[in-house]
């Protein structure tokens, strides 16, 4: 079953998708000033959450941790990131019109479709929605535009 589209990402598959293809890369001061390392890389990927603690405590004292959190919000979906776990960044998000990293694919993936006018049939099979939704939502592009 495909994944559905959350109201933030719904929202914005009709407005301005530019910043949605831009690459995020990770900041400068992250990969300069980070405390963490590639060597820790299993802390902060780990499930365990006497692991996880350690890799917060890192995080905690790191100079790098507000650019860090900025970067991880729309780009990371596992693991540590800006002192934050991915069920914190995950509630963040709700909180907020960043969409996760899975809804921002899905979100460009819905539109380059309705962008190329795929058809109804071919649409709606792939996202199992009615033929009509497609016309609805093809309809809302073009009076957005």
């Amino acid at each position: 079953m495909p994944m559905k589209l959350t109201k933030d990402a719904m929202r914005i598959l009709f407005g301005d998708v530019s910043k949605l293809r831009e690459i995020i890369d990770i900041p400068r001061d992250v990969l300069m000033n980070a405390s963490c390392s590639p060597e820790l890389s299993e802390t902060f990927y780990s499930d365990e959450p006497a692991e996880q603690d350690k890799a917060l405590a890192i995080c905690s004292g790191c100079k790098a941790i507000e650019s860090c959190l900025a970067y991880a919000l729309p780009s990371e979906e596992f693991g540590i990131w800006g002192g934050t776990t991915p069920e914190q960044r995950a509630k963040m998000r709700m909180k907020s019109d960043i969409v996760s990293p899975d809804q921002r694919h899905l979100v460009l993936e819905i539109r380059s479709d309705l962008d190329r006018k795929i058809g109804a049939k071919p649409f709606a099979s792939k996202y199992q929605v009615t033929q009509r939704t497609y016309y609805r939502w093809l309809e809302k592009l073009e009076d957005a535009a």
